[in-house]
């Protein structure tokens, strides 16, 4: 979901923390608030949390973004699901865009204020629905990030609290 810092809607905020790997001894990827375009290229899981909430990935399903618990003993599936390739923004530079490590040409994106995996189809509205810039973390803390879209300034991936 894609949502505005002051909405009144019920969804919780997901602040991003960038994992070396999905295995639970990795270590993690310090992000500041502008980061530099060193990790382009590189794949990547993302470490998401809510309050209570702080064990679960983002990921793809059914091309459909969502949160899961993944461990070192999840399935194969689970952790490609759940790892991006961190590439330059396709819309500008100084963001970010994330492709699906197994399905190439596929990225990240938002549509209708929901978060998906679609392929790029070289329209402005795509790239700039596809690209997320790197904020300082609502909630704080050392290495993470929200991910703003580059196209809604102000809105942030959020998500529904899990049942």
């Amino acid at each position: 979901m894609i949502t505005h810092p002051r909405s009144r809607r019920p969804w919780r905020r997901l602040i991003a923390t960038a994992a070396a790997a999905l295995a639970a001894s990795a270590g993690s990827l310090a992000v500041t608030a502008s980061p530099a375009l060193a990790f382009a290229g590189a794949a990547r899981s993302f470490k998401v949390t809510t309050v209570g909430f702080d064990t679960r990935f983002l990921r793809h399903q059914d091309s459909l973004a969502r949160t899961d618990v993944i461990t070192a003993s999840s399935s194969t599936a689970a952790k490609q699901d759940g790892t991006f390739t961190v590439r330059t923004g396709l819309a500008e530079s100084s963001c970010y865009s994330f492709e699906s490590v197994n399905y190439p040409g596929k990225y990240l994106r938002h549509s209708s204020f929901r978060l998906r995996i679609d392929a790029g189809d070289g329209t402005t509205t795509f790239q700039q629905d596809a690209t997320f810039c790197a904020q300082s973390a609502l909630n704080g803390g050392s290495g993470n990030v929200s991910l703003e879209s580059y196209n809604y300034p102000g809105y942030r991936v959020a998500g529904q609290t899990p049942s």
